[in-house]
């Protein structure tokens, strides 16, 4: 049997080495959403176009983030709840990230590419809203006078069912 022998010299330069590199944690929200985005909305995409942008990857060697360079074609979605999600085309792109991804490095990988993007990303959501705004309160006003029709039907049928 060979015999194993510790150089505990080589440990104590690592524990020291380790000692003396703080490593900074970090951890994002779970539900990370675009504050107020108002439900009336909907869902909206903004396509930013082919971009360069840093990507975080994971070390395979020691599980720490590393910022990779990427060139890809970007879409931001923004969901009905404010929730926003990054998606990649091209050769080799990444899949996409989700601010509300159950795992915290997605989450961090969303917001990281966001805050990348985010002068861009808020000039075009506000130009399409704005743009939109006025044709969907049309819409809803069209809407509210169709329904003025059936208001006092719906409210004899309220009352005849607090009669029963």
């Amino acid at each position: 049997m060979k015999k194993i022998s510790l150089n505990l010299g080589e440990l104590g330069a690592l524990k020291k080495t380790l000692s003396e590199t703080p490593l900074k944690k970090i951890d994002v929200p779970k539900d990370l959403r675009i504050p107020d985005w108002p439900s009336a909305a909907g869902t909206a995409t903004v396509k930013l176009g082919k971009k360069e942008y840093l990507f975080l990857e994971i070390s395979k060697t020691t599980g720490l983030f590393q910022m990779e360079k990427k060139t890809h074609r970007l879409e931001m979605t923004v969901r009905k709840n404010g929730a926003f999600a990054f998606s990649f085309a091209g050769i080799s792109a990444p899949d996409s990230c989700r601010s509300d991804d159950g795992d915290a490095t997605e989450r961090i990988r969303a917001l990281f590419i966001f805050h990348q993007f985010k002068s861009e990303i808020c000039a075009k959501l506000s130009a399409a809203i704005e743009a939109d705004k006025e044709r969907h309160n049309a819409a809803v006003e069209q809407i509210e006078r169709a329904m003025e029709t059936f208001v006092p039907y719906l409210l004899a049928d309220d009352f005849t069912s607090w009669e029963e």
